[in-house]
């Protein structure tokens, strides 16, 4: 995905099947950046809450966000740039069938023009891991 380009964001989405609790995500993030003289690249990471029947992310409800400045190492232009971090979120409610999703969004402040983030970054041969978020434990 490219910062200011198409597309701008990535989504992957869940079926529920419990409530989301409130507390303490561990979200996971590695990617990378590509792009004729890119060093570095802002990626905002959110899970939401989405209805089954919706049309759109309008009325998504936004359960956690971060943001990372992704720096290219310049020894190894080619590897994953790690990102791990954890973070509060809110509850949500929801109802059978309604979706859990993870939106990925390049930015284009602190980002460099032309930049490309790729999640995973072809994974173990290129150092990265696969996006996943922990949900917080249930009380």
């Amino acid at each position: 995905m490219r910062a200011g380009g198409s597309p701008s964001s990535l989504e992957a989405a869940y079926v529920l099947r419990d409530k989301v609790p409130a507390g303490t995500w561990d979200i996971i993030g590695d990617g990378l950046l590509l792009g004729n003289g890119v060093t570095k690249m802002r990626v905002r990471f959110e899970v939401r809450t989405r209805a089954a029947a919706a049309v759109d992310d309008s009325a998504d409800q936004v359960l956690v966000g971060v943001e990372n400045v992704f720096v290219r190492d310049a020894a190894n232009p080619l590897y994953a740039v790690p990102f791990q971090t954890q973070a509060q979120g809110v509850a949500s409610d929801f109802e059978a069938g309604d979706k859990l999703v993870l939106r990925m969004t390049a930015l284009t402040n602190d980002s460099d023009s032309g930049g490309m983030y790729i999640p995973n970054a072809d994974g173990v041969y290129r150092l990265g891991r696969i996006p996943r978020i922990q949900l917080p434990p249930s009380p």
